[in-house]
């Protein structure tokens, strides 16, 4: 091998799936390389087969809510949309609905 050109560092054969690159000591599983063909002499038409390592893909943040934390949700939903159907029917314009407009907002506001 001539290790002035970096030979050392080509890949090995795969052991389990498992792609070792010499001189780096470096692993690569399945998910991570692929082999693909290249010309190695383009006269005489020699081809050769390369290891390419693939990209990483990135990590997608993914929320996750608890049942107490979605259910709050849906309750502070249920009580804005309940606030709204009260400012904006005049059937529900009364005194008494008021106190519960009053009440549903000191609940919406409790649960920040």
């Amino acid at each position: 091998m001539n290790r002035a050109r970096g030979e050392n560092q080509q890949p090995r054969v795969p052991v389990n799936d498992v792609l070792y690159v010499l001189g780096n000591n470096m692993s690569f599983t399945k998910q991570q390389y692929c082999w693909f063909p290249f010309k190695k002499d383009y006269k005489n038409r020699e081809y050769s087969i390369g290891a390419k390592v693939l990209p990483l893909p990135e990590r997608v943040n993914i929320i996750t809510f608890s049942a107490d934390q979605a259910l709050r949700a849906l309750s502070v939903f249920c009580l804005v949309l309940t606030i709204a159907v009260f400012l904006y029917v005049k059937k529900y314009k009364t005194m008494y609905n008021r106190c519960y407009m009053c009440y549903f907002t000191s609940l919406t506001i409790s649960f920040f």
